[in-house]
């Protein structure tokens, strides 16, 4: 069922291990090891082949490039991986509300305590390690008494590495040091007003509400003068009518500091400074609540902080509803139809990414030549510098995405997964399925989503494209057109630099975006005309709503919203999103606007 055994260690592959022995370096916890993908593939431990990585340089190699690698390098000793997602097996209902709540996530981060652990709480992942010997690939247990001790130092080292990927992944979604919540620069000396009776709040929490709209959550208390109102309504309609934010404009932006009602406890709290616009802590806190009567050590949390929103956005997060509500998504997957996965603010570069390569000049570049520019890359005395190499990570990503390459690796390692349960759990392993975590969950008979779907992960060429930019070296959101022109500058610049590598007859992507732009100015007054000319590879248009085929449609479901926000209708979101009209403007429409002007 499995890919490869192991054998006893033989007199000559010991001879081969103690004289390769001192070739191995034990990296550290801060050294760069490259363990989770193949420096010329999207393989990884998860691949049906595993993953093999180089107990030298520490770059890692999927089966079709470890003999290459190893020619080049002269290396002969590998660290092979091997880890599968096994399905549990079956449980008890009781079972599923236990481990639900065990696994539920109290932090925006992954691979952390407390964070999240992956998409599907219903698998875990099992891992093998061992000691590979090539060109022969000999598989040797770790075990082994007689391997040397500077080869299991090198691996064990490799092992409790967390890789490049995971220190990337974990800084994506968790956070640079510079978003951890500061001090206020307001909390010593905030402004507190004399009480009133008005700014008093009631000791029974039914009677707070929003001083605007009259909402009883997402209420933030202005700790300055003890005004009460809704938090900033968000992208998906919830949050509230932002009358707290509009209330610090209209006071002269005197009050910075509010506290979001329900999530005080003798711990702290949620607190937003308007002033400074970001979440802040009040080390005061206690003392400024206490100026309007509350005694933070007799509160209790009953809503929401907003890190638990963010969580619960991000876990409950269906792009199909939110692209074309109403509708059913087929997924899909083969050539061409490969998604790449959010690698923490990173669908800016995934939307151009994919854009571009539909273009066919470039899968002639780069996907008709891959074969032969991923050998000429491995075969290379700078093979250590892959990760560096444009053209080589391009190409990596042509066959990524434009085969199916990893729709196969799919399908294969669906077997060898549950073979591996059986191994785990015994002969009578029933996995768990779709049907009974709906059946858990409440949920209906619709068919899966996502389950034929197959992401890679363009961790090296983000890596390679954004290094020493200002933006698009960090993990924040960025615009995708400007992403769009920093990597047409930056294919331009790495194809002249491998110009002997590519296909000469094939334009290059900065020519086939580049067009002459003429601008015509004309005098109001005079009559007279100036024109202008320039280059550039994005044409802005405007878009019009009121071009929308369905602008009627569009137009009476902001009225309905009206409504609703002033307390008529029916505000559910489930209704809402169900009934949404997404503006359908024909692209044609558009151009022939921006021409006629």
């Amino acid at each position: 069922a499995f890919p490869f055994s192991t054998m006893p260690i033989t007199a000559d592959v010991l001879a081969v291990l103690q004289q390769e022995a001192q070739k191995c370096r034990t990296p550290n916890e801060n050294s760069q090891v490259e363990k989770d993908e193949c420096m010329l593939s999207f393989d990884s431990p998860f691949s049906p082949q595993g993953l093999y990585t180089n107990l030298n340089t520490w770059k890692s190699y999927g089966r079709d490039y470890a003999e290459l690698d190893s020619k080049a390098t002269g290396q002969k000793l590998y660290l092979y991986q091997k880890k599968y997602n096994v399905i549990k097996p079956q449980k008890s209902d009781d079972a599923s509300v236990a481990e639900e709540a065990d696994t539920e996530p109290t932090k925006l981060a992954i691979g952390v305590d407390g964070g999240f652990t992956g998409f599907d709480s219903d698998t875990e992942v099992q891992t093998e390690h061992m000691l590979c010997v090539l060109p022969s690939f000999t598989l040797i247990e770790l075990s082994e008494n007689d391997i040397p001790s500077a080869v299991s130092q090198c691996i064990a080292g490799i092992v409790a590495n967390k890789g490049i990927s995971a220190h990337e992944e974990f800084k994506a979604w968790h956070g640079d040091d510079d978003d951890e919540v500061k001090e206020s620069m307001h909390s010593d000396a905030l402004v507190q007003l004399a009480l009133s009776d008005g700014m008093r709040p009631s000791p029974n929490r039914d009677d707070w509400k929003c001083s605007e709209c009259g909402e009883k959550e997402n209420l933030w208390f202005n700790l300055s003068d003890g005004y009460i109102g809704c938090g900033r309504r968000q992208w998906d309609g919830s949050g509230g009518c932002g009358a707290a934010l509009r209330h610090f404009d209209a006071s002269g932006k005197q009050y910075p500091l509010s506290v979001k009602l329900g999530t005080i406890t003798p711990k702290g709290a949620d607190v937003y400074s308007y002033a400074e616009d970001s979440m802040v802590t009040d080390k005061h806190l206690a003392t400024h609540l206490a100026h309007f009567g509350i005694d933070i050590m007799q509160q209790e949390k009953y809503d929401k902080t907003l890190n638990e929103m963010e969580i619960s956005l991000n876990k409950d997060f269906i792009y199909g509803a939110i692209v074309e509500s109403g509708k059913h998504l087929q997924h899909v997957c083969g050539a061409g139809l490969i998604g790449l996965v959010n690698l923490g603010n990173s669908c800016y570069m995934n939307s151009v990414l994919q854009s571009l390569l539909a273009i066919p000049e470039l899968k002639r570049k780069y996907l008709e030549s891959a074969s032969q520019l991923l050998l000429h890359a491995a075969s290379s005395s700078s093979s250590e510098n892959l990760a560096n190499d444009f053209v080589t990570q391009f190409a990596k990503l042509m066959v990524g995405t434009m085969t199916t390459r990893y729709v196969q690796q799919r399908d294969e390692s669906l077997t060898l997964d549950l073979a591996k349960g059986k191994q785990v759990y015994g002969a009578d392993y029933v996995p768990r399925s779709n049907k009974d975590k709906k059946k858990n969950d409440g949920g209906g008979d619709e068919e899966d989503e996502g389950v034929s779907c197959v992401a890679i992960k363009p961790r090296m060429l983000k890596r390679l494209v954004g290094a020493g930019h200002e933006e698009f070296s960090t993990n924040r959101q960025q615009d995708a057109v400007e992403y769009f022109r920093h990597f047409v500058e930056f294919m331009n610049r790495q194809e002249r630099t491998h110009a002997a590598l590519l296909d000469k007859t094939v334009p290059s992507l900065k020519s086939l975006f580049r067009m002459q732009l003429e601008e015509r100015l004309q005098c109001v007054q005079s009559g007279k005309v100036r024109y202008s000319e320039a280059q550039d590879i994005v044409l802005k248009v405007d878009v019009d709503l009121s071009l929308a085929s369905n602008y009627a449609e569009y137009q009476l479901q902001l009225k309905q919203q009206e409504q609703q926000q002033d307390g008529d209708g029916d505000s559910s979101m489930t209704d809402k999103e169900k009934n949404k009209v997404i503006p359908n403007i024909p692209f044609e429409r558009l151009l022939q606007k921006y021409l006629a002007e």
